[in-house]
Formats: structure tokens, C-alpha cells, sequence
């Protein structure tokens, strides 16, 4: 699953947060974590300036030195120099191949809740793994991951989240709840003339779409008891926020696009880094995808299951 963890640290207390899911993540997968602090560097050293360049990096070491101590005691430590926070991340997690990066929510996040800032935003959009989004305030507690929920529809991506949840919940010895979410927004089919919503089936088609998702969590979950599943009907992003209140962890899938294999983020996905009740896990599909997968990701980049 996850062999190397990188945290990103700075002086907020959102990155504490996500020191501390950081360390809690090391436990389940066993993984080196790795801790990681930018500090601006001018593009040519300056006399004038010299004192206070060696002041910014003795200050990243400072703070990596704190969060490694009060929150991520098993994590290596490395401060870096760029104007770029997220460019920093990103050439980090490539050199030192890092399959999971954790990224604390923005400054002015409410206890509780996730909101990617601007750097969380940049690195989520061109991120080459998955990204875990930490919840605000959970420093404040014992980091754990007693109660995992994770999205589960018929695309690929969403199968590997799955998987990745539920190594996670083993590693843990957490609860596993599978969520699947029956949309039930109108179908709207634009003709010429108009549109015409089809309601005169409308209970029939919730019906039908309801054992869809049935027989879909059947399928990915087996016989594995453990697992708990939990068929929803409603909106897919309100739906998977509401079932993961109260939780440790939310998984959704992503999608890997182009050449470069950069994740693609769904709008379900980009919406619960918004406003999540709980951590956000965006989980890529494995790289080196067929054709096919390209253009099923082109073509679909706005469905739910493209998260």
C-alpha cells in the first residue's frame, strides 16, 4: 500500500494536524514518514540579506523539529529551500518516492472541518499520489483511525480507494464503512424543443438505481464482515459528508490524466476538500492506464464516481 509518508510542515496549526493523521498513518502501513518544511531562498545570496536566509532555515528546522517531537515521533526530517511551498512538496515527493503526501487544512479552517488553502489546492491538482487532506483540530486528540468511510461506484478509481481503505482499517484495527449513494437528481434529456424530465418512472428508476449500488457493494465486498455498508439516496457530495461525520478518515477516488499520470480531481472529491466533517483521502488509480481509461476519464470527469 503506502511505504513512504511525507508531511508537509510549516508554523500553523493546521500542519500540526497534519503531522499528527501523519504519524496515525504510519502505524496502520508501517510506512517511513517523512517530514518537510519549505522556506523561501532568494534566487542569488545577497550580503545584506544573508543573515536573515540562515534565519528562515533555522526556523524550518526549528518547527519540523517541534512537530516531530510533540506529534510525529517516528518521522525524518528535511527542510527545503523554494519560493513555492507546493513546488517544494511536489519535487520532494518525487525524489524521495513518496506514495502518500498529508497536507494540513487552510489557516482559517474551523475545528472540525477540511478546506484546502492554496498550497492544498496546487498540490491536489497536480499531485502524482494520493493526497490526504487533515482534518482542523485533530491535534487536540490521540491520533487514530478507529472509523473509516470510503465512496465506492463502478469506476475504476473508486475500486482502488476501496482497497486502500480497507487496508488501512486492517492496519488499524479500525471499522470499514462502505458508503454508496443513490443520485437522485432528475434526469434531464435535452431535446430540441425543450427538455423532458422523466417523472412518471421516476420511483422505478431510484428502485433500480438503489440495486445498482446493492449489488455493487456486494461485489467489491465480498464476505468480509467487516466491512459495513451503507446505501444512500440523495446529492453523492452531501451524502458522503454526512456518513463521514463522526469519522476518522474519508477515501475517495481519483483519477490519474495525460502522460505525466498528474491526478485528476472530480468534482465530488474537489467539493469534500472544501467542506469535509473529517481527513479526505483522494486516492489515484495506478498509473500506466490503458487508452481506453484515458478516454473514459476525459469523457466522465464530471460524475460523481470521478472523485
Amino acid at each position: 500500500m503506502f511505504s513512504k509518508i511525507m508531511v508537509g510542515v510549516d508554523e500553523t496549526p493546521q500542519s500540526r494536524d497534519a503531522a499528527a493523521l501523519g504519524e496515525a498513518l504510519c502505524r496502520a502501513t508501517d510506512a517511513d514518514l517523512l517530514l518537510v518544511a519549505a522556506y523561501q531562498d532568494p534566487l542569488l545570496p545577497f550580503p545584506l540579506t544573508f543573515a536573515r536566509d540562515v534565519h528562515r532555515a533555522r526556523d524550518a528546522r526549528a518547527t519540523l523539529a517541534t512537530a516531530r517531537s510533540t506529534w510525529a515521533p517516528s518521522g525524518h526530517t528535511l527542510a527545503v529551500p523554494d519560493f513555492s511551498p507546493a513546488r517544494a512538496l511536489r519535487r520532494v515527493a518525487r525524489d524521495e518516492h513518496v506514495d502518500l503526501l498529508v497536507l494540513g487544512s487552510a489557516r482559517d479552517t474551523e475545528p472540525g472541518r477540511v478546506h484546502a488553502g492554496r498550497t492544498g489546492r496546487q498540490v491536489l491538482h497536480d499531485a502524482a499520489g494520493a493526497v490526504v487532506l487533515a482534518v482542523a483540530g485533530r491535534r487536540e486528540h490521540e491520533p487514530r483511525l478507529t472509523r473509516i468511510v470510503v465512496g465506492v461506484d463502478e469506476s475504476p478509481e473508486s475500486a482502488d480507494a476501496f482497497e486502500t481503505a480497507r487496508a488501512l482499517a486492517r492496519g488499524a484495527g479500525g471499522e470499514l464503512v462502505a458508503v454508496g449513494v443513490v443520485d437522485d437528481r432528475l434526469p434531464v434529456d435535452s431535446v430540441p424543443f425543450g427538455e423532458i424530465v422523466e417523472l412518471s418512472r421516476w420511483d422505478e428508476i431510484i428502485a433500480e438505481r438503489r440495486a445498482h449500488v446493492e449489488a455493487l457493494l456486494e461485489e467489491r465486498i465480498g464476505a468480509d464482515e467487516r466491512v459495513t455498508r451503507d446505501v444512500r439516496v440523495g446529492d453523492p457530495v452531501g451524502e458522503l459528508a454526512e456518513a463521514a461525520r463522526g469519522a476518522d478518515l474519508l477515501v475517495v477516488g481519483s483519477r490519474r490524466w495525460g502522460a505525466l499520470d498528474r491526478v485528476v480531481i472530480g468534482s465530488t472529491a474537489e467539493e469534500l476538500c472544501r467542506r469535509g466533517p473529517c481527513s479526505v483521502m483522494v486516492v489515484p488509480r495506478p498509473a500506466h492506464g490503458s487508452p481506453e481509461d484515458e478516454r473514459h476519464a476525459v469523457g466522465s470527469s464530471g460524475r460523481a464516481g470521478g472523485r
